[in-house]
């Protein structure tokens, strides 16, 4: 039976409306990491530390529920998925440090492509065979953009990247297996462990008065509205689709950054992240997963 029919037109365009928002509130998350100029692992901790703090206050207001009795609930999948955001989450940003900030986000475009694999293997979703020709096509651009990127030194960023990728890719294929279940405790766990990884490393009383309200509004805004909707969208939409979405970050997260700071991406990047891109739009846009 095709998944997509499975689901209720209602459910169908709540999850596909939860999607299109959270990227939209997403998208300036990477000009606010620009705007703040202090070390990858301080800045992780205060980011952490805030997300987990405005879920954790929202579950304990709007639910009465506190995230600790969350994850018992959610059992071992809760610890897998907070495991799996908070290593996506550190991934991430010393990704978008260490390359351009289109080169982290077109990588992190392949999201679907994992998430569809992902599924096949631990949920049993059965993926057409164009999903290979799409691996082929996308994996071509990458190639493009690690080039580009070898030759101005920022490959490291590239890989942390794709790692990244995985990572939120496992994440979400978790949220689908969960569909019956809110992972936001799992979410606002990942903050707290995010923070307590980061905090030997970090420098937490060295941020400037003005880059305090940027990590302010990453942390307590931005990063638990996009994500806590994001962990509610697989519950009516497939992985896949829900990642597709997420595409749009891609380019709207490179235009905030051009517009205000002037990062222009390297040729190769807009070579490689068309094909990905591209790829991605056509395979996806009706991929057909379907469940055994």
């Amino acid at each position: 039976m095709n998944q997509s029919v499975s689901i209720s037109s209602e459910r169908r365009l709540q999850g596909i409306a939860l999607s299109i928002f959270a990227v939209l509130v997403l998208s300036p998350d990477a000009l606010l990491i620009r705007l703040v100029n202090v070390d990858p692992w301080t800045l992780l901790f205060w980011r952490g530390l805030l997300l987990g703090f405005s879920l954790g206050t929202f579950l304990k207001f709007a639910r009465g529920a506190s995230p600790t009795r969350g994850m018992r609930m959610l059992g071992w999948h809760g610890g897998l998925a907070m495991a799996l955001f908070s290593a996506s989450t550190i991934l991430f940003l010393h990704s978008i440090t260490r390359t351009s900030v289109a080169n982290t986000l077109l990588i992190m475009s392949t999201i679907p492509l994992f998430s569809a694999w992902l599924s096949r293997i631990f949920l049993g979703e059965i993926i057409p065979p164009r999903t290979w020709l799409a691996s082929l096509l996308v994996f071509a651009g990458l190639g493009v953009i690690f080039a580009g990127s070898f030759s101005h030194g920022t490959l490291w960023g590239d890989v942390l990247g794709v790692a990244s990728s995985l990572c939120m890719a496992g994440y979400f294929v978790v949220a689908r297996f969960h569909s019956q279940q809110s992972l936001l405790p799992a979410l606002t766990m990942s903050g707290y462990v995010t923070a307590v990884i980061c905090l030997p490393f970090a420098t937490p009383l060295a941020v400037a008065g003005g880059e305090i309200l940027y990590i302010a509004i990453a942390g307590l805004l931005v990063l638990p509205v996009a994500f806590g909707l994001l962990s509610v969208a697989p519950r009516h939409l497939p992985t896949a689709e829900v990642s597709l979405i997420m595409l749009l970050e891609t380019i709207l997260g490179p235009l905030w950054v051009w517009l205000v700071v002037g990062e222009m991406p390297l040729r190769a990047t807009l070579l490689g992240g068309a094909l990905v891109l591209l790829t991605l739009i056509a395979f996806y846009g009706n991929c057909g997963v379907r469940r055994r």
